[in-house]
């Protein structure tokens, strides 16, 4: 090994400048030799360095205590029978790291989580394609209800569309983001009908039967229209079952893991929705108890505080538009997620079926540095099990990224259907919408730094090719000479603690790899959040200072 001198102009040997030798010995480095040759280029006698153990990801672990926000997974068994949607399979908990105070979202608002969102007309409004988060379905209602004047029915048409979504968040069920295209007379929508009526005659004080045919003959994207706003997906959604025989709205199937596996699956682009314009009703154990006088609660910074709208940040960016976190503390906003090991043995061991899924995360809820924003805020998700990023993340209004996994699997833009949803039988490639077929993998593009397990070749505790750097992220589709593009850093922590299948058991065809270290991380003001860092110090000389 040669390194440059002191003056930097020429290589020297190591072994022969450092210890005096020429052949290979046991020498130790000799400290003025090395101080000769290398200056202080060189350093003796600092302590090793040594990475944590995956396990440091775990609820004992730093990553926990200083997380913003937690979800805790907790996934229903599921059988031959229709699944139980009813039942909440997950908590949410904000803390304020400042004061230590930490809060549970209640039921009506983990919810109101897993329901479509109904947009604000300025999010709606947005032209750019960067940032657009839904298009509204251009529409008009002419309500002609007898009870109500003129006034009253302008008054109803204008309303309609906010009551629909309490309508929605009043439901027990998840209604899935596909159906909201279906008109509300379909079967699915029964009880939001229901729901509805109830809205529009306590509103009204009317005594209406059913409802009008002007309202029911519209999908919830047209009523949505009618006030150029509309929906996006929900935030969070259970993808999986635990047997293939098993029935669940989607599944995912591993087949380096030879198994289903349940996933949490978290919408970042609806996350920072909802903590805006979300809105919730509260239940007690699956019963409505209270609608706010049918307008609902407001979800805004239930999740994290705001920061002000940015002038300064790119035209309709969430830091543009106010919908950021004010979080300065370790650097940005900090989402950690696990499930209970003691409920949920498998997760202890190498054998876990759980995970977590993140999905369209084209830009984040953090802050660049503008010239109104001074230092720019970041994003560290972290898990002790298993991560499913999907499609594009972080290319739009970039932010300061990590993501820390026990495993980190990379799935395509291709990734993702109708429902906004991850959905893959086995085999390679993500399914289509209706089950027959797949669809081959899209270029896709990533920006964020890895620290996740990884296999070793032929080591003790694991046999074989472990698919070499190139495999780091793992893939389960058919990329057919797509690329993913990437810019970030990899580091691993070592073996994984949850799950075990072998490189050799994959099932995809591998993208262009236009791969490469993100120059951005040089700069410790564009680290993400609780980014480890090692600092060495040492004294080289001292002036003692005399008082007179």
């Amino acid at each position: 090994m040669t390194i440059i001198n002191a003056a930097g102009t020429s290589f020297l040997n190591l072994l022969s400048k450092g210890t005096g030798r020429t052949n290979q010995t046991k020498n130790p480095m000799d400290p003025i030799l090395v101080s000769t040759a290398w200056g202080t280029q060189v350093q003796l006698g600092m302590e090793s360095i040594s990475l944590p153990p995956p396990s440091f990801l775990d609820k004992s672990g730093e990553y926990y205590e200083k997380a913003n926000l937690r979800f805790s997974y907790k996934p229903v068994a599921t059988s031959n029978s229709d699944p139980d949607l009813t039942t909440v399979p997950f908590e949410v908990t904000t803390v304020n790291q400042v004061s230590g105070n930490a809060v549970s979202l209640t039921e009506g608002e983990l919810r109101s989580l897993r329901q479509p969102i109904l947009v604000s007309e300025e999010l709606a409004d947005i032209s750019d394609n960067d940032f657009k988060v839904c298009n509204p379905v251009s529409n008009s209602l002419n309500l002609s209800i007898p009870d109500l004047n003129p006034t009253g029915n302008t008054e109803l048409t204008e309303q309609l569309p906010e009551l629909l979504y309490i309508a929605l968040v009043s439901q027990t069920t998840p209604i899935t983001y596909s159906s909201l295209s279906q008109p509300l007379s379909s079967g699915n929508f029964s009880e939001v009908r229901t729901s509805l009526l109830d809205l529009i005659n306590s509103k009204f004080s009317l005594s209406l039967s059913s409802l009008p045919s002007d309202i029911i003959n519209k999908t919830p994207n047209q009523i949505a229209g009618i006030d150029n706003r509309c929906f996006v997906s929900a935030v969070v959604q259970d993808i999986g079952r635990d047997s293939g025989s098993h029935q669940s709205t989607h599944r995912f199937y591993n087949d380096r893991e030879g198994r289903d596996m349940r996933l949490l699956q978290l919408n970042f682009q609806s996350l920072a929705i909802w903590n805006k314009v979300g809105r919730y009703v509260e239940f007690t154990n699956g019963t409505l108890t209270d609608n706010e006088e049918n307008e609902g609660f407001s979800a805004e910074e239930k999740l994290f505080n705001l920061a002000s709208p940015d002038s300064d940040a790119p035209e309709g960016s969430f830091q543009n538009l106010g919908l950021g976190a004010n979080d300065e503390t370790d650097g940005g906003l900090v989402i950690y997620a696990t499930i209970d090991g003691g409920t949920y043995s498998k997760a202890r061991g190498n054998t876990s079926p759980y995970g977590f899924a993140i999905t369209q995360g084209q830009q984040l809820m953090s802050l660049t540095k503008s010239d109104s924003q001074r230092h720019g805020l970041g994003v560290t998700f972290a898990t002790d099990q298993a991560v499913y990023l999907q499609g594009d993340y972080n290319i739009f209004n970039k932010q300061a990224a990590a993501i820390l996994t026990d495993s980190i699997n990379v799935l395509s833009n291709a990734c993702l259907n109708a429902d906004k949803a991850i959905h893959k039988h086995s085999d390679k490639n993500c399914n289509t919408d209706n089950d027959e077929g797949k669809k081959d993998a899209t270029s896709t593009t990533v920006n964020t730094a890895f620290l996740s397990g990884t296999d070793i070749t032929n080591s003790k505790l694991t046999s074989a090719y472990n698919g070499g750097l190139e495999n780091y992220p793992r893939f389960s589709e058919n990329w057919a000479e797509k690329t993913l593009t990437y810019r970030g850093s990899f580091v691993s922590l070592g073996i994984p603690e949850h799950v075990k299948g072998r490189w050799k058991r994959q099932r995809y065809n591998a993208p262009k790899r236009n791969w490469d270290y993100d120059l951005d991380l040089n700069d410790a003001d564009n680290l993400p959040p609780l980014t480890p860092r090692f600092v060495y110090l040492r004294q080289e000389s001292f002036i003692r200072n005399f008082q007179q």
